[in-house]
């Protein structure tokens, strides 16, 4: 995998989040909004982790969307990170 700077944008305070970086559900997580086929969150639950495999900026507005793979059911999604001043992630 290979990360890509665009411009300064990177060097914003809130675009700190890197590929391979561990996360967790971020204060905007809702269950209902991420959730699979089989109604279980995208996360495996609370607490789980996952490692960032890929992030855009996004150009129409000020965010950032990360790609996670979670370590608990390998499940993988996009996830804001500042997109719209929503943080899914942390």
């Amino acid at each position: 995998i290979e990360f890509f700077k665009r411009g300064q944008v990177f060097a914003l305070d809130y675009s700190h989040i890197r590929v391979g970086d561990r996360v967790s559900r971020g204060f905007s997580w809702t269950d209902d909004e991420y959730k699979g086929i089989d109604g279980k969150p995208d996360d495996g639950g609370q607490g789980n982790k996952g490692t960032v495999t890929a992030v855009q900026y996004v150009l129409q507005v000020t965010g950032i969307i990360a790609k996670v793979k979670w370590h608990k059911n390998d499940h993988i999604n996009l996830y804001s990170w500042g997109f719209k001043k929503i943080f899914d992630i942390r």
